[in-house]
């Protein structure tokens, strides 16, 4: 693997070069600050939040980046092109860095038999902070790799060495819901979302498809015929390692009321399934190893009932454990007619890959 890494190096050589445009932005952009690490995480927000990804792969283009000049003159690139900015503006500075060339499906284990076609991504490495970063990803905060390029087997293309990215254990989402229901069936509500590392970043990614002033499109999307909302976005492209945000939503006909009825096991509007997080949506049995990772998520709600409304029935107390997964969920009635829930999922793997049994075991 260090001679795919030389071949790769030979493709890139003098494509980092610090142009004097270059050396004016990164001074401009880190002009009073003084700490390195806080240099290079404005540095590489600037790339990630203003370099347009784009992958077109002509002729040598799949191995060859274009100059670190022209990526910042276009503002685009693949990932070699982003990979070679991002160096060229942390070198301005006096920070070393190099590509890394990572497989981005879901391989944890290189081919014995090397070959620079066991890569399809690059990203960069800065050894001072012992940080890996994918510029490519739009809304991953400075140190924070997308799920993609978690726990996989690299290499460093300057040295050539194979090393380990990082996992992260700080992947969580946690919502609250308040929701009213009225006498006519219909239902207004709110959502308050928090989340953490890499679900911040499936968050932001969610809400930048969402066109302002599209929201009702989206809510009754999610929600059905009869739904509207809004959506408070915070500071969606301040590239935090948390993020939250609001929705505000209405849904006409929810319940037909009066009459026996239930209400449905996601309550409300939620960016999160905890069935999709246990694999809802995949196999009912494996045979092999799988791709798995740390997660954890929790949801309160709380929806406030009209007088008219008795309930009659209530959910049993869930606590399941298997397979690294930890589900919880209570309800219980409050005073003043009010429905409460809390609900729990945690899983915790060792590795980024489990055995089958592990995910016959928690489905």
């Amino acid at each position: 693997y260090a001679d795919a890494a030389k071949i790769y190096a030979a493709r890139m050589d003098g494509k980092a070069a610090v142009t004097p445009e270059i050396q004016k932005l990164a001074d401009s952009l880190t002009k009073h600050i003084s700490d390195r690490r806080e240099k290079a995480r404005v540095l590489y927000d600037w790339v990630a939040s203003h370099i347009s990804y784009v992958n077109i792969v002509l002729g040598a283009g799949g191995f060859e980046p274009h100059e670190a000049g022209e990526v910042l003159a276009t503002k685009y690139g693949d990932c070699k092109d982003h990979a070679m900015l991002l160096e060229a503006m942390l070198k301005a500075e006096g920070i070393d860095s190099s590509p890394v060339l990572i497989d981005a499906n879901a391989t944890f284990e290189l081919p014995k038999a090397a070959s620079p076609f066991n890569f399809n991504h690059m990203i960069t490495y800065v050894p001072a902070f012992d940080l890996f970063l994918d510029s490519t990803s739009r809304y991953a905060p400075f140190g924070v790799l997308p799920d993609g390029d978690q726990g996989k087997p690299v290499v460093l293309v300057k040295t050539g060495d194979v090393v380990t990215t990082p996992r992260s254990d700080t992947d969580a989402m946690h919502v609250v819901q308040n929701i009213e229901l009225h006498d006519n069936g219909a239902i207004d509500g709110e959502t308050d979302v928090t989340s953490t590392g890499d679900a911040a970043i499936r968050i932001r990614a969610l809400l930048d498809a969402i066109p302002k002033g599209r929201e009702a499109d989206f809510f009754r999307a999610v929600l059905g015929p009869g739904a509207a909302g809004s959506i408070d976005r915070g500071d969606a492209d301040k590239l935090t390692p948390d993020y939250s945000f609001k929705a505000h939503y209405s849904v006409a006909n929810y319940a037909s009321l009066p009459g026996p009825g239930a209400f449905p096991a996601r309550l409300g509007f939620s960016p999160m399934s905890f069935a999709g997080v246990i694999g809802s949506d995949l196999p009912e049995q494996r045979t092999r190893p799988y791709a798995c990772g740390n997660v954890s998520a929790d949801e309160d709600v709380t929806m406030s009932l009209p007088k008219s409304v008795e309930i009659v029935s209530m959910p049993k107390p869930i606590d399941i454990e298997a397979g690294g997964i930890h589900l919880r969920s209570n309800t219980e009635l409050l005073a003043g007619n009010r429905l409460y829930r809390h609900t729990d999922i945690r899983a915790s793997h060792a590795s980024e890959t489990c055995d089958a049994a592990e995910y016959n075991a928690a489905r």
